[in-house]
């Protein structure tokens, strides 16, 4: 679990990195004292927040893919196991219901 935080972590910030990077840059060479300085700070997180919708989701499905992997470890919720259980069940009602189609 620790590793899927930080892994997500280190895309999470690259991703901001890349987005936002562009525009912190010259923003603290600017300045608060032109008419860039002011607008590039709204320009950065607009595009910080793209790069957390992208980069967001990504924790989630490493928790679910995790969660899953331990329910199926824990109670035994193997697919095979319950695709076979139902083949088992199917095979048991095919020939009565062939037996009364005739």
């Amino acid at each position: 679990m620790f590793l899927i935080f930080l892994l997500t972590a280190v895309i999470q910030y690259a991703a901001m990195a890349i987005f936002q990077g562009p525009f912190w840059i010259p923003m603290v060479l600017a300045g608060r004292d032109i008419v860039s300085g002011r607008v590039l700070p709204y320009l950065a997180g607009i595009f910080g927040a793209v790069a957390g919708s992208f980069s967001g989701p990504l924790l989630m499905v490493g928790l679910v893919l995790l969660y899953l992997d331990l329910r199926v470890r824990k109670k035994g919720f193997d697919l095979q196991m319950m695709m076979s259980a139902v083949d088992a069940q199917a095979a048991r009602v095919l020939p009565a219901v062939a037996v009364e189609g005739r």
